[in-house]
């Protein structure tokens, strides 16, 4: 069995009894993005996160499953069709339809707390080749596929992604804007927390980030971190100020490659001109400054490091411009 973890999960948040089902019956556990962070990503049963690519990692747990337990699950959240035939048993608080997934063999709709404790206490047949060990060697692999080397000057999401990850709070809220590092954050940010990963996907509105970074830090009070393309930083370039009078302490990590990334690649990969995606950026020091919010460039770790670390302290407004290479996003089909 998998377990496929989604949205739905809120607001009955079914937490520990989702966690005791998956080591009762020694689950892999794969997450959409939206439920970043139900299970912790170190726990030896998390097998990653689907919904942002055509062939994102997790799918090839995915296809060995001989049942999937979809729990909270809404596919408005991937972007691959739903195709799986496996037997599947449907937890959630809506009824399995739009689109009806016809492999469903039972239907639980309502409070998901006690069908998990309930499934729970099954007894379970275990198999020596799945379940940790398949785990193990799953996230050993992925691990192992090797960074591109980065241009000269410019920073590597995956360099920018480990360092905020050193020096950010295990539960720090972080929320995501739309763009190709929506795509890879959303893949690869390790969450150890529920309901501290916010994203905008489904329709994906760029623009969303800045705002539900602010109306996060104002529920929680704490240091929360935004990631921005620099394409969505302009569409609302005037949220700093309300950022600025609510002396919030937001982390702005504005993702600079001149470009709508995201459409630029999909441009390339498909063999057309790269048009419309590449734009002049506006002097981000200027603008930081022009609301008084402090302000860091990086274009390496030791750069980038010392920036985030200084940014936590501040317990304020705080902008990093990241100079990116574009070249380590995903290189999988989006659309």
């Amino acid at each position: 069995p998998v377990m496929v973890v989604g949205l739905g999960l809120e607001p009955q948040r079914p937490y520990a009894a989702l966690l005791r089902l998956a080591e009762a019956g020694q689950i892999p556990v794969i997450l959409t993005p939206k439920a970043k962070g139900a299970l912790a990503a170190d726990h030896p049963l998390y097998a990653g996160v689907i919904g942002l690519t055509l062939k994102d990692h997790a799918y090839k747990i995915l296809d060995e499953a001989d049942c999937v337990v979809a729990v909270g699950f809404d596919v408005v959240e991937l972007v691959r069709v739903w195709t799986y035939e496996q037997p599947l048993i449907w937890i959630a608080p809506w009824e399995n339809s739009d689109p009806h997934l016809g492999s469903a063999v039972f239907e639980f709709v309502g409070e998901m707390e006690p069908v998990l404790e309930h499934l729970a206490d099954l007894n379970y047949r275990q198999l020596s080749e799945w379940e940790y060990f398949r785990i193990a060697t799953y996230n050993a692999a992925v691990t192992d596929e090797l960074a591109p080397v980065r241009e000269k000057g410019r920073l590597l999401p995956q360099t920018l992604l480990k360092v905020l990850r050193d020096y950010l709070p295990i539960g720090t809220v972080v929320t995501t804007d739309v763009g190709s590092h929506k795509i890879y954050f959303a893949l690869e940010w390790p969450a150890y927390v529920p309901n501290r990963y916010l994203v905008a996907n489904g329709l994906s509105s760029m623009g969303f980030g800045l705002p539900a970074a602010i109306a996060a830090a104002r529920v929680t009070g704490e240091t929360t971190l935004c990631i921005v393309g620099d394409g969505g930083m302009g569409m609302v370039m005037g949220e700093l100020g309300l950022l600025r009078e609510m002396e919030l302490p937001v982390i702005v990590v504005v993702m600079n490659d001149h470009a709508l990334d995201l459409i630029r690649s999909a441009q390339i990969k498909r063999g057309k001109a790269v048009f419309g995606t590449e734009f002049v950026n506006p002097d981000f020091r200027h603008i930081a400054q022009g609301f008084d919010i402090e302000y860091f460039r990086v274009a390496n770790r030791v750069e980038c490091a010392k920036a985030v670390r200084t940014a936590v302290a501040l317990e304020r407004p705080a902008m990093i411009e990241a100079l990116i290479d574009p070249a380590g996003y995903p290189t999988t089909p989006a659309f």
